[in-house]
């Protein structure tokens, strides 16, 4: 139950065959928090079937994710491959128009669902939400200034030059992305999802993978991102243990920062390269993420009846 009272606002529950494909990508494009995957293609790659809430002419969505948990039962849950998308809007995104959109999740027992950093829930509403940490860093800097942010141990490990023979190089073939992360057991995704979304982005051109490939000319360690107005958006970063060996992550990043210094543009780092970004000096921020578990659904409160357990 919310301590806030909502506002009348036209939003509506819509099926995924009722959905406008056309309205929905407007409304991601134009939104004031836009995410490269809320767009339709990227979540028909991944989920295939979604429901959403659209508030009017589609001004704001919020798609809404199910599948069947061990029991058979439909949860809400988020995709690994779909970020943080939250309420995509061309409105402000004022505390009064998240609740309302908030209130409007169906009832489940089992949910849940990620917001980007300006779906920001208020303390006050009781939804079994909890803040998350991601890093970023702002590349409308020179180089030098972006590293003079950096960890001293990093910068001194970022002094060392790579072994003879080892050497950066673009490659955005998606089957050899997938395969090295496969063979380093480092694949974060459903491995077809991930190919579907990686050619979607190469046939848009906006798919980058840097790779450090040793003498051999074998990848060692890649960083794989995409970029999404100004936004550069990192999806993988995978490395073996000659990798390790190099400290290529963090090489790899530092490589990224100077193609793109004095640029206006925000790099997002992978969720799980936290380490990695407090070294290189990133920022952190939080974002939103509610998360209901009751593993017995309703049968918790049945249990709670029955004299063995009074």
């Amino acid at each position: 139950m919310t301590l806030i009272k909502s506002i009348s606002v036209d939003i509506r529950y819509v099926p995924f065959e009722e959905i406008d494909k056309v309205k929905w990508n407007s409304c991601i494009h134009f939104a004031i928090n836009s995410e490269v995957s809320g767009y339709y293609w990227w979540l028909k790659a991944v989920v295939k079937e979604w429901d959403a809430l659209v508030e009017g002419d589609y001004e704001s969505v919020l798609p809404i994710f199910y599948k069947r948990d061990v029991w058979g039962r439909k949860i809400i849950y988020h995709p690994p491959l779909i970020g943080r998308i939250g309420i995509q809007s061309i409105h402000l995104l004022s505390r009064k128009r998240v609740i309302a959109m908030l209130e409007k999740i169906p009832v489940n027992n089992n949910s849940r669902l990620q917001f980007n950093e300006m779906n920001i829930i208020p303390p006050d509403y009781d939804a079994s939400t909890s803040q998350k940490q991601a890093w970023r860093v702002l590349l409308n800097k020179s180089l030098p200034a972006i590293r003079a942010n950096y960890a001293p141990e990093v910068t001194e490990l970022l002094r060392d030059e790579m072994p003879d023979g080892y050497f950066f190089q673009v490659s955005m073939k998606p089957e050899t992305i997938i395969q090295f992360a496969k063979e380093q057991g480092q694949l974060p995704y459903e491995e077809y999802a991930a190919l579907r979304i990686f050619y979607n982005l190469l046939h848009r051109g906006t798919l980058v993978n840097t790779v450090i490939l040793d003498e051999k000319k074998k990848p060692v360690a890649q960083l794989t991102f995409t970029y999404h107005l100004k936004k550069i958006k990192v999806l993988m970063s995978v490395q073996s243990k000659k990798g390790r060996e190099l400290n290529a992550i963090y090489r790899m990043y530092d490589h990224v920062f100077n193609l793109h210094q004095n640029k206006p543009m925000m790099f997002e780092f992978f969720q799980d390269d936290g380490e990695y970004a407090k070294g290189l000096g990133a920022e952190s921020y939080v974002f939103w993420e509610l998360n209901k578990s009751d593993l017995l659904g309703n049968w918790s409160k049945r249990l709670e009846n029955i004299a063995l357990f009074n």
